[in-house]
C-alpha cells in the first residue's frame, strides 16, 4: 500500500509545525500593529509610573511638613491651655481674695456684670462656675448672680 503523504517534514517536532501552521493563519501586519500598541501602552504606562512616583514623593514631603506643624502646632495649644488654667486660677484666687475682704462690693459688682450679659452668657458663666466649682473642689466663690460669695465654713 502507498503510505499518505504529509504536507509537513517528518524530521521536525511537533510543537514546530504547529507554530509554523498558526503563524501561515496570522496577518504578519495585524501582529506588527498589535506590538506596536503594545509598545506605546507600555510607554504610557511607564510614564504613568513615573508621574505617580513623583506624585509620591511630593505627598511625601508635604506629609511629613504638615506633620511638622500640625506637631508645632498642637505643643503650641497645650502651651497655651497650660498658660490660661495658670490665669484663671490665679483669677480665681483674686476673686475669692476679694469675696473675703469685701463680700458686699464683691456682690454689688457681681450683680453688675451680670446684668450686663445676654442670657446666652448667663448660662456660659454658669456652666463654667459650676465646672470649676467641680474641678477645685473649692465651693468659696460662686460665679452667679445671687449665690453666696463665702463658703458657710467661715
Amino acid at each position: 500500500m502507498d503510505a499518505p503523504k504529509t504536507p509537513l517534514k517528518t524530521d521536525t517536532p511537533a510543537s514546530d509545525a504547529f507554530i509554523s501552521l498558526l503563524s501561515s493563519l496570522v496577518n504578519r501586519e495585524d501582529v506588527d500593529e498589535i506590538i506596536l500598541t503594545q509598545r506605546q501602552m507600555l510607554n504610557r504606562f511607564e510614564k504613568t509610573n513615573e508621574m505617580l512616583s513623583s506624585f509620591n514623593k511630593l505627598s511625601t514631603s508635604r506629609y511629613d511638613e504638615s506633620m511638622r506643624q500640625f506637631k508645632e502646632h498642637t505643643r503650641t495649644l497645650v502651651d497655651m491651655k497650660k498658660d490660661l488654667e495658670t490665669v484663671f486660677t490665679r483669677i480665681r484666687s483674686l476673686k475669692i481674695q476679694v469675696a473675703k475682704q469685701h463680700p458686699n462690693a464683691y456682690a454689688a459688682s457681681q450683680a453688675e456684670i451680670m446684668s450686663l450679659m445676654t442670657p446666652e452668657e448667663e448660662e456660659v458663666a454658669k456652666m463654667i462656675g459650676d465646672k470649676l466649682g467641680e474641678q477645685d473642689g473649692n465651693h468659696d466663690v460662686k460665679l452667679t448672680p445671687g449665690a453666696e460669695t463665702t463658703s458657710p465654713q467661715q
